[in-house]
């Protein structure tokens, strides 16, 4: 009802942000307000605490792309890592932080040419996006959960997510994995992170 009616005001507002708490009790209210986003045309930011830590020193933060399933011929947009992009580019610029790409790719049989495949496209994507140039990439084979160990340490973990796949248990276990604060962003479809 809140989504619908913020659709009515003057001012729409077009990103709704999202915090858990350490229980668990609203995660279903959590993953359906999510789940809703792009049905309300709203982005999305969904922030994961880690306690002990908080935001730590703020000069490093993980970009997660999972770049497995993605068309990797880039052309004017990119889908679901456009709110990621920007976001961690911004936080860049007010923490005066580094960045790390982390990027997940494909098993395959032919490991070296989904490699140089990836690596091209982060290249293009790196410059399209207009990212720093000292943005470091990593590129690990599997899921979140399978390269966590691997993961450069950072303070603050940003990954993407579909609104229509929304699972707050793999949530909290990535966040409890990573043992650091983690933002989630959902695209609302608008976002142009190469505009």
């Amino acid at each position: 009802m809140v989504s619908q009616s913020l659709k009515a005001s003057f001012f729409t507002p077009n990103t709704l942000f999202l915090s858990l708490t350490d229980g668990n009790d609203s995660d279903n209210d959590v993953a359906t307000i999510l789940s809703k986003c792009q049905e309300y045309e709203f982005g999305a930011y969904l922030f994961v605490p880690f306690r002990k830590v908080g935001l730590g020193l703020e000069k490093t933060i993980n970009l997660w792309l999972d770049i497995r399933e993605v068309d990797r011929e880039i052309k004017f947009k990119v889908n679901s890592i456009n709110l990621g992009l920007l976001t961690a580019y911004l936080l860049k610029k007010n923490w005066k932080a580094r960045i790390n790409l982390i990027i997940l790719i494909n098993e395959t049989d032919n490991q070296l040419k989904e490699l140089e495949a990836a690596e091209r496209y982060a290249h293009r994507l790196i410059i399209l996006a207009r990212m720093p140039s000292n943005a470091e990439t990593h590129y690990f084979v599997g899921n979140v959960s399978d390269v966590v160990e691997e993961v450069p340490y950072a303070d603050l973990n940003i990954l993407t997510l579909v609104s229509s796949d929304i699972d707050m248990n793999l949530i909290r276990q990535q966040t409890n994995s990573l043992e650091t604060s983690c933002l989630y962003t959902i695209d609302r479809g608008s976002e142009n992170a190469l505009a």
